[in-house]
């Protein structure tokens, strides 16, 4: 596992990973996932479970911040498919697999696979595969082996214009913002900026830089939910979407990348000393 990750690390990064002095962002989050054994982790990088712990957070008021819940099932066969309107279909225990299903078709995963029509046999399978892919050893990403695997229907998100909301990325650093990053629908732009919004050069390597967006309105509140959301942690990133004003929980992740984002080393470095 070791030899692995030093061997993929140093081809990406360009320099040699070193597990037992981590100094960049990028060791860090290796190290982390192959070392860090907090019972929180699993817990709170479970896409379902994850609400438990906002709710203990930020208390009432996430309530009304959570992506309208429409289904979850442990067994893909007693999903009903026949939800209202818009929706996405995803595993709690993994990253870049989802099924939306939207007023066209039907967008299968990352790789953004479209098709007209999904028959309930199609879409069970692939829920199936889901359920008995072990995703932590894709990439040694240790918390989503401890999640009990579960399929998750929320919602779609839309505005008022009928777009797919942005995904605002907070990256904390023992409860202070160094860096957010907006990504347009499906990761099409990337955009960073300061934790105070001022924009930054920054472009990841293979990934299209996007336009500078204005500060939105309820950044405050999304900071302050941030804040609550990383009390106790060293690093944690989390995410939200808003939707015509109105802040939604996305995510809690503690691998961004899995430690192959490929950052500038300046950057990787600077983010490395905030990690303490």
């Amino acid at each position: 596992m070791f030899e692995e990750e030093r061997k993929i690390f140093k081809r990406i990064h360009g320099y040699e990973l070193d597990l037992n002095n981590p100094l960049t962002f990028n060791e860090k989050i290796v190290c982390k996932k192959l070392f860090d054994r907090n019972p929180l982790i699993p817990l709170t990088s479970d896409k379902y479970r994850v609400r438990e712990y906002i709710r203990e957070r930020i208390g009432l008021e996430a309530e009304k911040h959570f992506i309208p819940l429409l289904d979850v099932v442990d067994n893909p066969k007693n999903l009903k498919l026949d939800y209202e309107g818009e929706y996405i279909i995803k595993p709690n225990n993994a990253a870049g697999k989802w099924i939306i299903r939207d007023t066209v078709g039907y967008v299968v995963d990352s790789k953004h696979t479209k098709y007209a029509d999904l028959s309930k046999k199609q879409i069970i399978d692939i829920c199936k595969k889901w359920l008995t892919d072990d995703y932590s050893s894709h990439w040694n990403e240790w918390a989503y082996s401890e999640v009990k695997p579960l399929i998750v229907v929320e919602r779609l998100l839309r505005d008022s214009k009928g777009n797919i909301p942005n995904d605002y990325r907070i990256c904390m650093f023992g409860e202070k913002c160094k860096l957010i990053y907006v990504t347009t629908p499906r990761q099409a732009t990337f955009r960073y900026y300061t934790g105070r919004w001022n924009p930054l050069g920054i472009q990841r390597e293979n990934h299209i830089q996007g336009e500078i967006e204005p500060r939105p309105e309820c950044f405050g509140k999304m900071m302050e939910f941030a804040k609550k959301l990383s009390k106790g942690w060293d690093f944690i990133r989390p995410d939200f979407y808003i939707v015509d004003g109105h802040i939604y929980f996305g995510e809690l992740t503690h691998y961004p990348g899995a430690g192959h984002g490929k950052l500038i080393k300046m950057i990787d470095e600077e983010l490395g000393r905030y990690w303490k």
